[in-house]
């Protein structure tokens, strides 16, 4: 399917910042830089349903029982770095949160790239892909 990592890989770096800090700066586009050499300004796309709604309930953590996937197509958009980077934004934001969508997507600014990252239940992974992967 493309990379698969575990928990161990991404860091929980205990996210010491205040709450809004965390909420701030996972809605701020950032500066990211492309496998093409390109560099990019990444955005992330709010969430469509309430932070608050039940169905908020995904915590985007990997393990082994629930790797993290880049699908080969993310992969060459985004690459590795940036997929992880945005990865360890959601995991933030579902601690902040205490869960978040189990679809969520960033944007590409100035692009036509948009990645998603899905949450499977049980049994299933966290998954970078594009939307033409699905």
């Amino acid at each position: 399917m493309g990379n698969s990592f575990n928990g161990s890989a991404v860091p929980d770096n205990g996210y010491p910042q205040a709450a809004e800090t965390i909420f701030v700066e996972t809605l701020i586009p950032f500066h990211f830089d492309l496998p093409s050499g390109n560099e990019a300004l990444v955005h992330y796309r709010m969430q469509e349903i309430e932070f608050s709604d039940k169905r908020s309930s995904w915590r985007f953590t990997p393990s082994d029982r629930k790797p993290f996937l880049i699908t080969p197509g993310a992969e060459q958009a985004i690459g590795i770095g940036l997929a992880y980077e945005c990865l360890t934004r959601l995991h933030g934001l579902a601690k902040l949160h205490n869960g978040i969508d189990y679809m969520q997507k960033f944007e590409i600014l100035e692009s036509d790239i948009t990645v998603w990252f899905i949450e499977d239940g049980d049994g299933g992974a966290i998954t970078a892909l594009l939307p033409s992967e699905y």
